[in-house]
């Protein structure tokens, strides 16, 4: 029998560059204006899980035939609760300020990819209060028998036979 307990935890917040709004290039005017959106990334999230293996194997024989069995179960749980963060009040990647404006560089939402600065601060908030929130939990049962029989030093017969369930439920809370 094995049986095996976990729980992890996530928090973090980063960023990366990011020029899905073209403001390093202007197709428009083709000036290079250099700048990146800094676009945040975020994740709390707790995960718990348990497993069980049991497992029996054995040998014996009846009259000519030797037999070599394998049978067992297993079970799994895990249970996760996610959410993320909130930037300023307004959203979960900062997208409000892609444009990198003067005042979005300001506030230390865009960078300059030919000079950036990693002491630049940034001045925002985070907070959980209204952020999505998901909860997932899955469950997986199982249980098999395989028999292996001996017939003669030719001839193996193998059978066998498995069983599964799996199931996952998930609630997202807007």
């Amino acid at each position: 029998n094995t049986a095996v307990y976990s729980n992890s935890k996530n928090d973090y917040l980063w960023t990366n560059p990011d020029d899905s709004a073209g403001n390093f290039y202007n197709k428009t005017t083709g000036a290079l204006n250099g700048n990146v959106w800094r676009r945040a990334n975020s994740r709390i999230a707790d995960t718990e899980s348990f497993t069980d293996q049991l497992s029996l194997t054995g040998k014996l024989n009846t009259g000519m035939l030797e037999h070599s069995f394998n049978t067992g179960a297993e079970y799994s749980k895990q249970e996760t609760d996610r959410t993320q963060y909130i930037l300023n009040g307004k959203n979960t990647t900062g997208s409000d300020y892609k444009n990198c404006s003067v005042t979005d560089i300001a506030l230390g939402w865009c960078t300059s990819v030919l000079a950036p600065n990693p002491n630049t601060p940034w001045t925002g908030s985070i907070s959980t209060n209204g952020a999505d929130r998901y909860s997932t939990t899955t469950e997986s049962s199982s249980v098999y028998v395989l028999d292996s029989i001996k017939i003669n030093p030719q001839w193996i017969v193998d059978l066998g036979v498995r069983w599964d369930k799996f199931e996952t439920e998930q609630t997202i809370n807007y």
